[in-house]
């Protein structure tokens, strides 16, 4: 039987990454409609305090649950669940500052961008 030289050998790989593509660009829709992120001032990874903004819940409380359910249940459930939760979360979007009152008039006066007029 001859080999053909079309057939690579590497289906299963490229079938197996456009599934991952395709559950990675899911859970971009779900992190996206809803805005969870994990918090850029997060202890561990951020997940906590995410969950905590996303809910408007007290971090102090969502961090005292997650520890106790990962007491109670042991690594697998909740400790997994955390890690891959915060490698799937998108970090929290940085708001850029913004001033109406610059003013490239006093910039060009001054030599430097710092100064508002």
């Amino acid at each position: 039987m001859k080999y053909h030289h079309k057939n690579k050998g590497r289906r299963g790989f490229d079938r197996c990454r456009s599934q991952y593509g395709r559950f990675r660009n899911q859970v971009d829709v779900i992190t996206s409609t809803t805005g969870v992120y994990r918090s850029r001032q997060g202890i561990l990874m951020g997940v906590c305090r995410g969950l905590a903004q996303h809910f408007n819940f007290s971090v102090f409380w969502m961090r005292a649950i997650v520890l106790l359910l990962f007491l109670f249940t042991g690594f697998w459930p909740v400790g997994v669940l955390y890690i891959v939760a915060g490698l799937l979360l998108k970090m929290e979007p940085v708001i850029p500052l913004k001033n109406d009152h610059f003013s490239p008039v006093g910039a060009a006066l001054f030599g430097t961008g710092c100064f508002y007029i």
